[in-house]
């Protein structure tokens, strides 16, 4: 199986985003919501789903915490592994079919990845499968109820994507547990304006959503 979109056709551009100021802004918003998340995880050791060219993976790292990251695509491991970023361990593997025992990791994180798996259930499936009981999973990515991704969804990128939402997730967690939930990136008329509405509210307007579980002992 592979990804809606091969991700490799840009992985020496992604990181470009990251640099102009409104990827900078949107990066700082996403950031501030899942660092809150960290704070509840058991141990510092993190295994990410979909790590890309390891912009999410750099920051784990620096707030303390030892990777095992791993991708679909062969061209963003490749310029993964060129940061060298220490304390992180990048391989090859498919959400679908993870090289891993049952219940056998402490702590999961995906961000901006599940969307793009072509098989949503089942990658929920086999994170269920190898995590373990009182383990926790962070999720994040597009919420497809934002008005930010409208004009966007017939994108090349986007198009086939399987966007998130509150009460999508809070479905495909169920048997996890009960998730909580944090969004961020309200975009209206060319800025940001996330202090203008409610936690709440931003739940179904802000471009990036996401949530933290743990799974029933």
């Amino acid at each position: 199986m592979n990804s809606v979109f091969d991700f490799g056709n840009i992985a020496h551009e992604y990181d470009a985003y990251y640099l102009s100021s409104f990827g900078k802004e949107i990066d700082r918003l996403e950031k501030a919501i899942i660092e809150d998340f960290l704070d509840y995880l058991n141990t510092k050791e993190l295994f990410e789903i979909g790590c890309g060219t390891g912009h999410w993976t750099e920051f784990f790292t620096q707030k303390g915490f030892q990777l095992r990251a791993i991708d679909i695509s062969e061209k963003m491991i490749a310029v993964a592994k060129s940061k060298n970023i220490k304390n992180a361990r990048f391989e090859l593997a498919n959400i679908l079919n993870l090289p891993l025992k049952n219940e056998s990791l402490e702590n999961i994180v995906a961000i901006t990845a599940l969307e793009f798996t072509g098989n949503q259930q089942k990658a929920f499936d086999e994170i269920y499968r190898v995590l373990k009981p009182g383990g926790y999973f962070i999720c994040a990515g597009l919420n497809g109820t934002s008005p930010f991704w409208e004009d966007k969804k017939e994108d090349t990128v986007y198009k086939n994507a399987e966007f998130f939402s509150e009460k999508i997730l809070t479905k495909l967690l169920s048997k996890f547990g009960k998730p909580v939930f944090k969004a961020a990136a309200v975009f209206e008329n060319n800025k940001f304006c996330d202090n203008q509405y409610t936690e709440n509210e931003k739940l179904s307007k802000a471009a990036f959503i996401a949530a933290l579980v743990q799974k029933h002992f």
